[in-house]
């Protein structure tokens, strides 16, 4: 529910933390690419 429904009791919360989940998960992923092209490009090292 958004947040200005008047059948939001929580006040667009749920939907807020939905969003969050979502974007936790592909901030996650960022990392690991980050580590591999740092492995592959800068010390050279092979593809997993």
């Amino acid at each position: 529910l958004e947040r200005d429904s008047k059948w939001a009791p929580l006040r667009g919360k749920i939907e807020r933390l939905c969003l969050n989940c979502l974007s936790i998960g592909v901030g996650g992923g960022t990392n690991e690419i980050q580590r591999n092209i740092i492995a592959q490009r800068g010390l050279g090292l092979p593809r997993k």
